[in-house]
Parts: structure tokens; sequence; C-alpha cells
């Protein structure tokens, strides 16, 4: 017998799966804003301006200091008040008190008052020779007009640092400082010169309606 030949199996190939690609959706960060500062802006003093004896009469929450003196008399600021709050009705040493009164608040919130300096120390020495309220005449009336018309000229911005921006109009309370003046107001300048009448008094009679204790600065 002849063998019958053996079949070989035919391999069939191998397929071989194509990898299918796969959508990726890559997420790119967004950049991050970075905010850019500002710069700071430094408010500058203005302290160094002057406010007129209105304004400190309608805002006395603006005070830099609770007492004062005037004329050698040490008042509370409820007494400065109700002095500036007194129409002076033609008597001067109301008119030179409610200048003097601005002046020295002007200088003790900041304000330069070296160009008014001599005038605080003659007035204050004038109002102690002339209490409130005592009307003096003649000579000693020109010169107490003197002096609350430069004290005025100060306060409103004529001389002196000038008078503060309306942006300014409601100051914020500065620390309460002596200023030089309430060391020397009790001092007479050398250079006044008084015309007294006969009857001038140079004690300090209390004002009836400032019943008040004297006393040196």
């Amino acid at each position: 017998h002849t063998p019958k030949p053996t079949k070989t199996p035919t391999q069939r190939p191998t397929v071989t799966p194509t990898p299918t690609a796969t959508h990726c959706i890559t997420h790119t960060p967004k950049p991050t804003k970075t905010p850019t500062q500002r710069p700071t802006v430094t408010p500058t003093s203005t302290a160094d301006c002057t406010f007129t004896q209105g304004f400190w009469k309608n805002h006395p929450g603006s005070w830099p200091v609770s007492s004062l003196s005037i004329g050698g008399v040490i008042y509370s600021k409820a007494q400065v008040l109700k002095i500036l709050q007194t129409h002076p009705r033609g008597d001067v040493t109301f008119i030179l008190a409610h200048q003097l009164i601005a002046a020295k608040l002007n200088i003790a919130r900041g304000a330069d008052g070296s160009v008014v300096a001599a005038a605080i120390v003659s007035a204050d020495a004038w109002l102690s020779i002339h209490p409130l309220g005592s009307k003096p005449t003649g000579l000693a009336r020109s010169i107490g007009t003197e002096y609350a018309e430069l004290l005025d000229a100060f306060n409103s911005g004529a001389i002196g640092p000038g008078h503060c921006d309306e942006i300014d109009r409601v100051p914020a309370p500065a620390p309460s400082v002596e200023p030089h003046w309430q060391r020397d107001a009790g001092r007479f300048s050398s250079s006044l010169r008084l015309a007294e009448d006969d009857n001038a008094a140079f004690d300090f009679p209390s004002s009836p309606q400032f019943p008040l204790k004297h006393g040196e600065l």
C-alpha cells in the first residue's frame, strides 16, 4: 500500500488589530492674572493751614485742645465756645478774643504761626488789661482793633501758611500740644503803647458772664 500523504494544515496569518487612536482632550490651563498693584498714595499733611473763627465756632469737634488761655485766663472748651458765640456788638475785647482764639486753635492744629507770634503775645497782654466786656475806647480800642485785623488776616489765609482747602473742611482733631505762645502769653510786650483811662484796672476782674479762676500760664 502506498501511504497517503499527510496534509499539513496551512497556518492562517495572525491578524494583529491596529490600535484605534484615542482622542484625548488636553485642557490648557488659562494664565492666572496677577493683579497690578497700584502705587500707595501717602497723604500729605494738611495741618499747616488756617481756618476762620467762624469755622472753629461751628466745628467744636475738630478742636485740638480742651482748654485755652485768653488774656492770661485759662478757659475750658465750653467757656471758649461761649465766648465765640457771644456777639461783640462793637466791643473790641470780644472782636479780638474771637480772632485770638481762632489763631491759637490753628497753631495748635499745626499751622505755622511765626508770622503772628508777636501779635499773639501782645493781644494776650492787651486782653489782660482790657478784660472781656470792658468796652475800651480811644487809642486802646484802636490798638485792639489792629491786633484783631492782623490775626483775622492770618486766620483767613491772607498771611501765613494760607487758608485750608475745601477738601480739608472738617479736620481730624490733632494731638494736644502746648504751643510756644502758651508758655509766653503772660509776658507783656515792651513795645506796647497803651493809653489807659484814669480808672483803668490792671488786675484781672472776673466778668459776670464768665466767672473764672484766673491764673498764669
